[in-house]
């Protein structure tokens, strides 16, 4: 079972436990990721809206603001970081590939690696994205939709 315990900044600063990403100019909230019950790493956040945490097999993603972290619950440790060029939307998942879908980007990392696969910058913001076997459309805002091959 996977929680989110909103700490204040004295616990985040006393903790040992390893962050996953926090820019101290910006933080304003502070969080610690319990994984069967146990406090297992530690973030921070500019943004007052929830962060987005999914479990993918052996891997917890978490995503707020301009980061998005993973986190191998078999091997107990940070996997990666990623710095994002826009504000982090959500994820999306399909059976080869991890979809971080951001504001006016969406970056495609290999489910399996964590490698980057592509990464996709549009100038219009993203509403949302639909996947299909070889393909994911792109629904902006304007209500514009883009097909872009994978």
């Amino acid at each position: 079972m996977i929680n989110l315990i909103k700490i204040d900044n004295k616990e985040f600063d006393d903790s040992q436990l390893p962050i996953l990403f926090h820019k101290p100019e910006y933080a304003r909230y502070f969080y610690f990721l319990v994984y069967n019950e146990l406090s297992v790493l530690r973030f921070s956040a500019q943004s007052e809206i929830d962060p987005i945490v999914k479990e993918i097999g052996n891997v917890i993603a978490i995503g707020i603001d301009q980061s998005v972290g993973f986190w191998d619950v078999s091997k107990n440790e940070i996997s990666q970081t990623i710095s994002l060029t826009s504000f982090f939307y959500d994820f999306y998942f399909s059976e080869k590939y991890i979809f971080i879908v951001c504001e006016v980007d969406v970056v495609i990392l290999q489910i399996n690696t964590l490698i980057e696969y592509k990464s996709l910058s549009f100038s219009e913001y993203i509403d949302h994205i639909e996947l299909n076997d070889d393909s994911i459309l792109i629904n902006f805002i304007n209500n514009d939709i883009e097909t872009i091959l994978i």
